[in-house]
């Protein structure tokens, strides 16, 4: 069977979002770790933590595979291994169980990452619908799976238990491992240009990637810091119930999945990191609202505007990385997604530690943080200019490889 280009990439965006529904489906079980498997907060932030940490340090060695063999051969093997330890939650026995199965899951995750984001392009562009809205289609995808997870275990909550949940979830990742096999073709291994880069732009080169990783790592640092400090924050300190904090989260998750293809029609039309500075000065007057404002007013506009803003930087810093034409795309997407995974991990940790504190003035300092990722953005948006001009063969030269 043939698949015309905009079939196949349609296909894969359906890959990407049944793939997410598991991805957040343990959230609400929670508390059953705490029951039933005997796991302290501890155990759970390191089943939490670990699996981030895993998906990021994998995220390389991913896109080594990538340019080296396959993205679909990365993709297929990084979702088989993601559904394997998803399914084996299902039967997981006791605490440690849970701890390791989560990390063998974010091992997978990790793996499938960059060839997810290679194929995206690929397709995007194959379709003459270009690698910057295909960007935009994808975050919404994946945030509607994401958003799909929880909203499946409340509705069926009479039916899935945690074992149900989970072999469900094992058999959604399958199912995306499949489609993506079916969806995209092979490509065959990457020939490096005979061009060497100077070692200076070298240099710079392996710069704009770290600088391109860190602005995504601010962004994931403000969401991953809100998802603990927001709820806590309405609900101690102003007395928000349970369910208004969890309307306001679904009502800004549909704001990123509406606002990412506009991100990528934004991305499209207006330079990448010029973009990434307008959006994270939105959240910087988006996070000053509860700074200044302590009720839940401000606290929800504030939110809401916060994820409007959120999935422009997304796209538009995925976006860069497309446009620069480079030809190791895996192990660019690889690297990068070493470095922005991080914010996921430290924005928790460090943000809820300094909530007691600081109350309403932790917002001003991720305010902070959005102001000194507005102002990289704009400092590096003439390099990166001048670096998609010359189309550099490389983007990650100074890396070693495994």
């Amino acid at each position: 069977m043939l698949w015309s280009p905009r079939a196949r990439l349609v296909g894969l965006l359906i890959a990407a979002g049944v793939q997410n529904v598991a991805y957040t489906i343990l959230i609400p079980f929670v508390p059953i770790l705490q029951g039933q498997f005997h796991m302290t907060a501890l155990a759970i932030g390191l089943a939490f933590a670990g699996f981030t940490a895993t998906k990021a340090v994998a995220q390389p060695f991913g896109g080594w595979i990538v340019d080296r063999f396959d993205a679909r051969l990365a993709g297929t093997a990084g979702l088989l291994l993601a559904a394997v330890a998803t399914g084996g939650l299902a039967f997981a026995a006791s605490g440690q169980h849970i701890v390791g199965l989560r990390l063998l899951w974010g091992l997978g995750e990790g793996l499938a990452i960059p060839a997810v984001y290679r194929l995206v392009s690929q397709l995007g562009d194959d379709a003459a619908q270009g690698a910057t809205k295909a960007m935009g289609w994808f975050g919404s995808a994946a945030v509607l799976g994401m958003t799909a997870g929880p909203g499946l275990v409340a509705v069926f909550s009479s039916v899935l238990t945690f074992h149900r949940a989970f072999l469900l979830g094992s058999a959604l990742t399958l199912v995306s491992a499949i489609l993506l096999t079916f969806v995209t073709r092979s490509s065959a291994r990457s020939v490096p240009s005979p061009e060497v880069p100077s070692a200076p732009k070298t240099v710079v080169l392996s710069l704009l990637l770290v600088g391109i990783g860190f602005l995504d790592l601010i962004n994931n640092f403000i969401y991953a810091a809100i998802e603990p400090v927001l709820p806590l924050y309405a609900h101690n300190r102003l007395g928000v119930d349970q369910r208004s904090i969890s309307a306001l989260f679904f009502v800004g998750l549909l704001l990123f999945a509406l606002a990412s293809p506009v991100g990528g029609m934004m991305a499209s039309r207006i330079p990448t990191l010029k973009l990434t500075a307008a959006a994270l000065l939105i959240q910087l007057v988006a996070l000053c609202l509860p700074a200044v404002v302590p009720n839940i007013s401000a606290l929800a506009i504030g939110f809401l505007a916060l994820m409007t803003a959120q999935p422009l930087v997304y796209v538009a810093l995925r976006s860069a990385l497309t446009q620069l034409g480079n030809a190791n795309q895996g192990a660019t997407f690889g690297w990068f997604g070493l470095i922005s995974d991080l914010g996921w991990v430290s924005g928790p940790l460090i943000m809820t530690g300094l909530l007691d504190t600081l109350n309403n003035v932790t917002f001003a300092v991720l305010a902070a943080l959005a102001m000194l990722g507005a102002v990289l953005a704009w400092t590096i948006h003439g390099r990166l200019t001048q670096a998609i001009r010359e189309k550099q063969p490389s983007l990650t030269p100074s890396f070693p490889s495994h």
